[in-house]
C-alpha cells in the first residue's frame, strides 16, 4: 500500500532472524514466575527448584519420555507451555495409568478380566467358603467339610475335585478368620476409646481358656467384636494378661502400646483372678493404664444376688433344689415316665391347654431359666399331678423307687405352701428377667440401667404390701385341685424373706450406682430420660442472704 503514497518510501522489512532475536531479548528483560492459579483443575502440576513438573509423568516414566522437559524440569513458566503437555500423547497415557490406579482393586480392568476368566473356579471356591464357614459357626468338625461337598455334588452343584481335602478346608478357615480380624482391627483403630471384655471356660480337652471381646464405639454405633480364644496352662492373672497382649499382636496385628493407650475399661466376672485390687487382672492392667476401669459383669451379679437369697431361704431351697431339679431328672433320665406324662396330657387335656417339660433351673441363661423352669411346672400341673397319682396307685406296675419319688413329689405339688411359693416366684422373677435381658443386651451402655435397676427395685417391693398377677391366680380357680388347705405360716414367712432379701441384695450387689464416688454413678447424667423437663428445674438454687 505504501505505493499509493507519494512521498513515502516503502519500510525495510525486518528479517526472521531478527524477530527471532527481538522475542529472546523480550524474555530475556521479562521476569516469568509460576502462578498458582495455573494448578486449578491441574493436579498433577507441581513446581519445583528444577522447574515445573507432571507428577503422572514423572511416576508412570516407563509411559513417558524421560528426555521431556516436564519430567526433568520446564523452566519455561507459561501457560501454552503447560497445555501444550497436557494436550501431548504422553500426558493421556499417563493420565488414564492414574485413574486407573485410583479405582478400586475390585473395579479395576485388570480385576474384571481376571473375574471373567476365573469366574467358574470363583464359584466353586465360593460354596466351599461358605461351607467351611457354616461349619465353624455351627460348632461343627472339619472333617464334616468332605461329606458336604459330596452332598453338594448329589444336589447337582458342582464342585470340582481340588480343594476337596482337609487341609484345603482349614486353609479355608484361616483366611476367613483373618478377614474378619482385620474388619475388626479397622474398627478398632477408628476407635478413640475401647473396652475389652473377657470370661473364662474349659474345652473339651480339660484345657483353661481365655475368650476376650473388644466393644468400641465409633460415630456413634456401639460395636462389640470377638478378639480370639487364648489357652493358658494355669489360669492366673500374669498368664490371662499375657493371653490378652498375645491375642491383639497376633490376631489383630495391633501393637500392645497403641492398644492399652485406648483401653479404658475391663468387664468381666467377680472371681478374685479377674478383680483383685493388687494381683488380679485389673490391677495388672491398672499398672501398665491407670485410667482404666474395672466393671463386674451386670448380669453375673444378678445372678450372684439370687443366689445371695437361696441360701437363707429354706423353703426356696426345697422348691428350687428338690421340686423343680428332682422334676426335671424324673422325666429327662426316663423314657418311661415321658411317655407316661405324654399320654396323661392326652387324656386330660383341653382346648388350649398345653404340655411344657420341667426343664433345669441351673442353665447359662441365667435368671430366665429358672423362670422358664417355673412357669413350665405351672403351666403343666395339673398333668404332672395327674400322672404323680398314677405312679402312686397300687395296681400300676412301677418300679418302688419311681413310686417313691412320685410319692414325695406328689406331697409336694399338693402343698399350699409349695404352690403359692411357685406363683410367686413367678412374680418376683419376672422383673428379674427382664432386668437381666437388658443388662446382656449387646449395646447396652451404662446411663440406661440406672433407671431400669430403679423400676425392678420399686416392682419388687410393691409386692410386699400387694400379691403379683399370678398369686392372685390361686384364689377362686380349680387349677390347683387338691392342694392341703394349710394357714401358710411357712409361705408367709418366706415371701417376706425373699423379698427382704432380693431387695438388699440387689442393692448391694449395684452398690456402685448410688454411690457418689463412682465413675458408675456419675453415668448417670449420659441418660436424657432422667434430665428435668422444665427448664426452671435446671437453674441453679441461689442462696438466700
Amino acid at each position: 500500500m505504501w505505493k499509493f503514497i507519494q512521498g513515502v518510501p516503502n519500510p525495510v522489512e525486518k528479517r526472521k532472524a531478527d524477530r527471532k532475536e527481538y522475542f529472546v531479548e523480550y524474555d530475556r528483560k521479562r521476569a516469568r514466575n509460576f502462578s498458582a492459579k495455573w494448578t486449578e483443575n491441574r493436579t498433577w502440576l507441581l513446581n519445583t527448584e528444577a522447574g515445573m513438573i507432571c507428577k503422572w509423568c514423572s511416576e508412570h516414566c516407563h509411559c513417558s519420555d524421560p528426555k521431556s522437559s516436564f519430567i526433568k524440569g520446564c523452566q519455561s513458566y507459561k501457560i501454552d507451555a503447560i497445555v501444550k503437555h497436557e494436550e501431548s500423547k504422553m500426558h493421556v497415557r499417563s493420565k488414564e495409568i492414574e485413574e486407573q490406579l485410583q479405582k478400586p482393586v475390585q473395579k479395576s480392568e485388570a480385576a474384571n478380566i481376571l473375574v471373567t476368566l476365573n469366574k467358574c473356579n470363583t464359584e466353586k471356591l465360593e460354596k466351599m467358603f461358605r461351607t467351611c464357614h457354616a461349619l465353624v459357626l455351627k460348632n461343627r468338625p472339619i472333617s464334616d467339610f468332605m461329606w458336604h461337598n459330596d452332598l453338594d455334588e448329589k444336589k447337582g452343584i458342582q464342585l470340582g475335585t481340588t480343594y476337596r481335602n482337609r487341609e484345603s478346608s482349614k486353609q479355608f478357615v484361616q483366611a476367613i478368620s483373618e478377614t474378619e480380624f482385620q474388619k475388626v482391627s479397622t474398627t478398632i483403630s477408628k476407635a478413640k476409646f475401647i473396652c475389652v471384655i473377657g470370661d473364662g471356660s474349659t474345652d473339651s480337652s480339660i484345657k483353661e481358656q481365655e475368650m476376650w471381646f473388644i466393644r468400641s464405639c465409633t460415630s456413634g454405633v456401639v460395636n462389640v467384636h470377638f478378639a480370639g480364644v487364648h489357652a493358658t496352662d494355669k489360669a492366673n492373672a500374669e498368664n490371662i494378661v499375657k493371653g490378652l497382649q498375645i491375642i491383639v499382636q497376633e490376631n489383630l496385628k495391633i501393637q500392645w502400646n497403641d492398644f492399652k493407650s485406648k483401653l479404658v475399661a475391663l468387664s468381666c466376672d467377680g472371681a478374685s483372678v479377674n478383680t483383685g485390687k493388687k494381683g488380679g487382672v485389673g490391677a495388672l492392667l491398672k499398672n501398665q493404664q491407670p485410667d482404666i476401669i474395672v466393671i463386674h459383669c451386670m448380669a453375673h451379679r444378678l445372678e450372684l444376688s439370687l443366689k445371695d437369697v437361696l441360701k437363707k431361704i429354706p423353703l426356696y431351697q426345697k422348691v428350687v433344689g428338690t421340686l423343680l431339679k428332682g422334676l426335671f431328672y424324673f422325666y429327662h433320665n426316663s423314657a418311661l415316665n415321658m411317655a407316661m406324662l405324654r399320654n396323661t396330657y392326652q387324656a386330660l387335656k383341653q382346648d388350649g391347654e398345653k404340655l411344657l417339660i420341667p426343664t433345669r433351673t441351673d442353665g447359662t441363661r441365667w435368671v430366665g431359666h429358672q423362670l422358664l423352669a417355673v412357669t413350665n411346672v405351672l403351666t403343666s400341673y395339673k398333668f404332672i399331678v395327674g400322672h404323680m397319682e398314677q405312679l402312686v396307685e397300687t395296681r400300676e406296675r412301677v418300679s418302688t423307687d419311681s413310686k417313691s419319688k412320685a410319692r414325695g413329689f406328689l406331697a409336694m405339688l399338693k402343698s399350699r405352701d409349695i404352690v403359692s411359693f411357685l406363683l410367686f416366684m413367678v412374680d418376683v422373677l419376672s422383673p428379674l428377667k427382664y432386668l437381666s435381658l437388658m443388662l446382656q443386651e449387646e449395646k447396652a451402655v451404662l446411663a440406661n440401667q440406672h433407671q431400669a435397676i430403679e423400676c425392678t427395685l420399686e416392682a419388687v417391693k410393691k409386692l410386699k404390701s400387694s400379691d403379683g398377677p399370678f398369686l392372685r391366680k390361686l384364689e377362686g380357680k380349680d387349677s390347683y385341685h387338691g392342694i392341703q388347705l394349710t394357714k401358710e405360716r411357712i409361705f408367709k414367712f418366706a415371701q417376706q424373706s425373699v423379698l427382704d432379701e432380693v431387695t438388699l441384695a440387689v442393692s448391694k450387689r449395684f452398690s456402685d450406682f448410688c454411690q457418689d464416688v463412682t465413675v458408675v454413678n456419675a453415668t448417670k447424667i449420659a441418660d436424657l430420660k432422667a434430665w428435668p423437663e422444665d427448664w426452671e428445674l435446671l437453674k441453679v438454687p441461689t442462696l438466700s442472704k
